[in-house]
């Protein structure tokens, strides 16, 4: 049998009046991708890399999370400038919604470390199978809707992310614009439905001996009409090859990157 509340309860957080929930992606490895969090981290090293992940959250549960993301990034232009592209594929529930987005860096030496402002800008095709809903009120304005299949939403982002050899530090606003006022208002009754998220983090590396790095962050997020959350993270790194992670958290998880020290 279908796991119907995991669906409604999802609908009244994303769909409802204000749509105040948490849109951003949840993963928890996000240390080893930085620009999900913050455009302003592509080509902060001097070498293109690429990144894959896959997060399944509630594993024994129907229509539970499942997302996926695949990111590649690197210097350009003498190393004056950092590009790179996101793509996540999320499901939550009847939700779902595949991001592909462009990321700029503009990159200035700044005292002994260097200092880039970020831009994003991307589209995210949504949909959600709202006829998948057992609704009791047949009257009710949110869920009595037709299905949203593929709508496709224009977003844009800004950050700003300072590093040296031993610490980091950065802000961001993943989508501090959308163009889904006229995408979605006709099919649900929410004016607009991407709200802003801030992000603040910083971190450092110890070495503790040659062979052993501590790297500790602090991660901080704000979202309008929700909890501050803070995330707290030490990842340990054995002779630059193995490392494992320890993780504190106070509220709901967000994204960032550690490997921003080097």
């Amino acid at each position: 049998m279908k796991m119907k509340f995991i669906p409604i309860f999802i609908l009244s957080l994303l769909l409802g009046a204000n749509a105040f929930a948490q849109q951003e992606l949840q993963i928890s490895q996000y240390m080893f991708n930085g620009m999900l969090l913050n455009p302003a981290y592509a080509g902060s090293h001097d070498y293109f890399s690429a990144t894959a992940l896959h997060r399944s959250q509630w594993v024994q549960l129907d229509d539970a999370p499942v997302t996926q993301v695949f990111a590649i990034d690197g210097p350009v232009a003498n190393d004056r400038l950092g590009i790179g592209l996101v793509v996540s594929n999320d499901r939550l529930g009847i939700i779902s919604q595949l991001d592909v987005s462009a990321n700029v860096a503009a990159k200035v030496q700044l005292g002994t470390g260097e200092l880039a402002f970020g831009l994003r800008g991307g589209v995210s095709s949504y949909s959600a199978a709202l006829s998948d809903v057992t609704v009791w009120d047949q009257n009710d304005g949110v869920y009595g809707q037709n299905n949203i299949q593929g709508e496709l939403v224009t977003k844009f982002g800004v950050g700003a992310y300072y590093h040296t050899e031993r610490w980091f530090a950065g802000l961001s606003i993943p989508v501090i614009y959308s163009l889904d006022d006229n995408v979605l208002r006709e099919q649900t009754t929410v004016d607009n439905y991407f709200t802003q998220h801030y992000y603040v983090h910083t971190g450092g590396v110890i070495k503790a001996s040659p062979a052993l790095a501590i790297k500790p962050s602090i991660l901080v997020k704000y979202l309008p009409e929700a909890p501050v959350t803070v995330d707290i993270n030490c990842n340990f790194l054995f002779y630059n090859r193995f490392s494992g992670r320890h993780r504190r958290r106070r509220g709901n998880p967000f994204p960032e990157d550690l490997s921003g020290v080097r």
